[in-house]
């Protein structure tokens, strides 16, 4: 089974979105040859742990991310762990009190406090044990409000904080840079390269997001470690909507 922790060294890292609730589509987009993969669960119609379960086994060894729904939601933090997630994306984060919540909601004890119960996770690791789980994951925070802007090199700093991911449309838009997830919002760039800037000073990965593979390769040649380029969903859409063009195109512009 395939190890994001060590596959860090190559940069920038390319992953995807799944937010389709679908097996099917998971593995398609793991047969793609993404870096990495990122189940959503915060903006999706993906619930229940069977369905979850599902989805991680289709993207088979590719590593996968699970985002949860909301930064306190400790539970499905660890069900999404014990299930095989390789990390987790916690959103709309505004504190390093915050911060260190859920650093120990993804280590045992000593270092944290998930509850031991790997039911899957284990499968994936011989003689499965605590170190494995706790050097295994991945806790990255998403920094997409002003008080985070405002905390960022105290949120950074927290142990068992592995990077921040940046939630590019809710910082423009809680920085008044209106509703925008593009590269040349000015004011989303300048925020973006703050984080990149607070989290390679603290030795922690930085993480941009897009929807676009053009966007992707600017924040990946700005220095970001990891970067999403695109979803199921997106790729789905532009390509049907392409296909129907085409169509009409040939037709004559007939409907």
């Amino acid at each position: 089974m395939r190890n994001l922790r060590d596959e860090l060294d190559r940069r920038p890292l390319w992953g995807a979105f799944i937010s389709s609730n679908s097996a099917l589509a998971a593995e398609f987009m793991a047969q793609a040859g993404f870096d990495w993969l990122v189940i959503d669960l915060q903006h999706s119609p993906t619930g229940g742990s069977e369905q979850l379960a599902a989805m991680l086994r289709a993207t088979g060894s590719t590593p996968t991310l699970v985002r949860i729904p909301w930064k306190t939601d400790y539970g499905t933090a660890m069900a999404a762990l014990d299930a095989g997630a390789q990390g987790l994306i916690v959103p709309m984060l505004d504190t390093p009190d915050e911060a260190a919540q859920i650093a120990g909601a993804c280590r045992y004890p000593p270092a944290g406090y998930r509850s031991f119960g790997p039911w899957r996770a284990a499968l994936q690791i011989p003689g499965y044990t605590t170190d494995d789980g706790d050097r295994r994951v991945l806790c990255l925070v998403q920094i997409e409000t002003r008080a985070a802007i405002d905390n960022l090199d105290a949120i950074v700093a927290v142990p068992g904080i592995d990077g921040a991911y940046i939630g590019p449309t809710d910082l423009s838009l809680s920085n008044g840079g209106g509703l925008s997830w593009r590269a040349d919002n000015s004011v989303l760039h300048g925020l973006s390269e703050r984080v990149l800037e607070s989290c390679h000073r603290a030795g922690k990965l930085a993480i941009a997001h897009t929807a676009d593979p053009g966007d992707a390769l600017h924040w990946g040649g700005l220095g970001f470690d990891m970067v999403t380029a695109t979803s199921d969903t997106r790729l789905i859409s532009a390509s049907a909507a392409s296909a129907v063009e085409k169509l009409r195109a040939g037709n004559g512009g007939a409907g």
